[in-house]
């Protein structure tokens, strides 16, 4: 009969799984027990979790949450509203998490393909889709940062800081998907509650009221990324209108005699070119949000329809480039090709798509936008793969003022590509050059307009000289 393990080899066993996710054989060469005898007493030590099939089963601690080291629920709520488990979710010790998801999104990991047994080094890419970010993300910290005990900062943030938040207010985070029982319980109370879509004739004024109060108090919103001054909003919507739901960029109110309304302007014209942008992708094919220009009380509003919700209470399944491409490639400042040809290696997206991705990425650059990082490309998962998410986030960035107010006005050349770049190139180009003429045209501040013009000549002679 094989024997008993000691108090010590116990004692050893149990500090061993706390280390990382391990599985038998490799715990019982560290301990000096036999395989049987491991899993004998993984099964009398308390908040012990597994993972993995037949020889790929792996153990680890759970790492208590604010005291709590049970298993979380994540739930995905679908485009009709409908919510459902996808997975248990635990932290792990010292760090790490454990979340199968294998069977609902991609989960390709080199060199350690741990993470399609659900362990991951981090959170799984997903939360960090979820987190609050940008300039929502700050006032969300601002306002729940005290009574969640995490920093008003979201930056300073680190795994388990997000995990608690998520946990607790994110009930209506980007995507479809809401992590434990209290973020689920929190999105049901609120389906009680009626939500009143604003009219049409009182949406000017509205959105006057919101982006005063953003400045003022600091309106949290809800936490969609980005850095521009925002506020989200519910407003009644055309017959094309995929959901009330809405986010609101503003440039900053025009006052006469204003040192300051150089700026202003100039954001205020940099807020239509995204429009035009968007609406330049759409005439030629490409997927880019729904948008619209409001002008109230002295303040350009670019309202863009959020592509995530589906009517009031549904939800797609979103997640950024940042998220998916950093944590499953670790590839942080790689272009968007770049990182689109690792996920095209590893299968996860089709050549069309990381095409797709190539073409936008030129558009961006043939448009002077300076601030394509991987935040501002998003991706729809499924089971295996990825598919390519509307377009937003596409202006001119390279003539956006200094932080000091004074305005940038850059000797803009188009960049040309490498012989291997040409299609992707050829195909962004007339899409470039359409979008400067359309904003030369559009009704913005002459200097603007100036350059809009001359980049729109520029773009063409490119074209001419690269056949």
């Amino acid at each position: 009969m094989e024997r008993t393990a000691s108090t010590a080899a116990h004692r050893l066993l149990a500090l061993e799984v706390a280390r990382r996710h391990k599985s038998a054989p490799q715990l019982a060469a560290a301990c000096g027990l036999s395989e049987r005898q491991v899993r004998r007493v993984l099964a009398q030590l308390p908040g012990i979790v597994s993972a993995g099939k037949a020889s790929r089963t792996r153990y680890a601690t759970a790492r208590p949450l604010r005291g709590d080291a049970g298993a979380m629920p994540l739930y995905a709520i679908d485009e009709n509203a409908q919510a459902r488990e996808l997975a248990k979710f635990s932290l792990t010790e010292p760090e790490g998490s454990l979340c199968d998801l294998s069977a609902h999104m991609p989960c390709y990991t080199e060199p350690d393909d741990a993470a399609r047994d659900g362990w991951w080094d981090g959170l799984p890419y997903a939360a960090y889709h979820m987190q609050p970010v940008g300039y929502l993300g700050r006032q969300f910290a601002r306002r729940y940062g005290p009574q969640l005990e995490v920093a008003p900062d979201p930056t300073r943030w680190g795994d388990d800081q997000i995990a608690w938040v998520l946990s607790r207010q994110g009930h209506d985070t980007s995507g479809s998907l809401v992590l434990g029982d209290v973020a689920m319980q929190m999105w049901l109370d609120a389906q009680q509650s009626p939500l009143d879509s604003v009219r049409s004739q009182d949406l000017s004024a509205h959105y006057a009221q919101l982006a005063n109060e953003a400045m003022r108090e600091g309106n949290p919103g809800r936490s969609a990324a980005g850095e521009f001054p925002k506020f989200t909003a519910l407003r009644e919507g055309g017959q094309s209108s995929q959901t009330p739901h809405v986010i609101v960029k503003f440039s900053a109110a025009l006052q006469t005699n204003s040192g300051s309304d150089a700026a202003a302007q100039r954001w205020a014209d940099l807020l239509l070119c995204e429009h035009l942008a968007l609406q330049a992708l759409r005439q030629h094919g490409i997927a880019a949000a729904q948008t619209r220009i409001i002008q109230t009380q002295g303040r350009t509003c670019l309202e863009s329809e959020r592509f995530d919700r589906v009517g009031l209470w549904g939800r797609k399944p979103l997640v950024s480039l940042q998220a998916a491409g950093d944590c499953l490639f670790g590839m942080a400042d790689q272009s968007w090709p770049e990182v689109a040809q690792a996920f095209l290696k590893a299968k996860l997206i089709t050549e069309a798509t990381a095409h797709q991705i190539a073409v936008l990425w030129w558009f961006g650059r043939l448009i002077a936008n300076t601030d394509m990082h991987h935040g501002n490309l998003s991706l729809w998962w499924r089971p295996g793969g990825f598919d390519l998410a509307p377009a937003y986030d596409m202006l001119p960035m390279a003539y956006a003022p200094h932080a000091s107010g004074e305005l940038r006005n850059p000797d803009w050349q188009p960049p040309l590509p490498l012989p291997a770049q040409q299609r992707a190139w050829h195909q962004a180009a007339p899409i470039a050059f359409a979008f400067w003429q359309e904003a030369a045209d559009a009704a913005m501040s002459a200097q603007l307009k100036s350059h809009c013009l001359q980049n729109a000549s520029r773009i063409s002679l490119a074209i001419q000289r690269t056949g």
